[in-house]
């Protein structure tokens, strides 16, 4: 069963002044699936070119964030659509 995922990697850094945290993405993304993929974190470009040679055609992409927010997942949704 292949259900492919995209994980994207987000560095935690210390509270602003205020006390806020902060996340910044690390450039790094993870692909895997059920069926046993997991590339490790790998550079964004080559997470998304497996994630597409691996997903079955028409599948929803399935993107989870680690704190990172919209920037990061708007990010991701680029890179997708780049090939």
């Amino acid at each position: 069963m292949h259900a492919a995922h995209l994980i994207a990697e987000i560095r935690t850094l210390a509270p602003d002044a205020d006390g806020w945290a902060r996340h910044e993405k690390t450039g790094r993304a993870c692909a895997v699936c059920p069926c046993g993929l997991n590339t490790g974190f790998i550079s964004i470009d080559q997470a998304a070119e497996t994630y597409r040679s691996h997903a079955i055609p028409g599948q929803k992409v399935r993107i989870t964030l680690g704190g990172g927010g919209e920037a990061m997942l708007s990010l991701i949704r680029h890179m997708l659509r780049k090939g």
